[in-house]
């Protein structure tokens, strides 16, 4: 059995909160990758407020699935993960809850 992990770092930041609409955060590609785990940091950049999430994300080719197994957070819930495809890729997306954020991470995938 090989086991092949790709570890990496991202970030994003998020200007305004544009009504609640998801923005896409990061994306892999479907034929190299299966799924992948984030540790995602988000910070409120005028209030100083902070949430961390763990997400496994997964995809059938169809579709993107996503859990998130590790909330929490200082101030209230400052965004919400999802996972869609595309016809070459899996899309990680937050729909934010408040402007001007500031998302980090590192992501570990997990080869096809």
């Amino acid at each position: 059995t090989k086991v092949m992990f790709d570890a990496k770092l991202f970030a994003h930041t998020v200007h305004e909160k544009l009504d609640e609409i998801s923005q896409v955060i990061d994306y892999f590609s479907l034929t190299e990758y299966r799924g992948g785990e984030y540790l995602i940091t988000i910070k409120d950049n005028t209030s100083n407020a902070y949430q961390m999430n763990k997400l496994l994300v997964i995809h059938d080719s169809g579709n993107g699935y996503i859990t998130d197994y590790g909330l929490v957070y200082t101030n209230g819930q400052l965004g919400i993960f999802t996972s869609t495809v595309n016809a070459t890729s899996c899309i990680v997306s937050v729909t934010p809850g408040v402007s001007n954020t500031q998302i980090k991470g590192t992501k570990s995938l997990v080869n096809v």
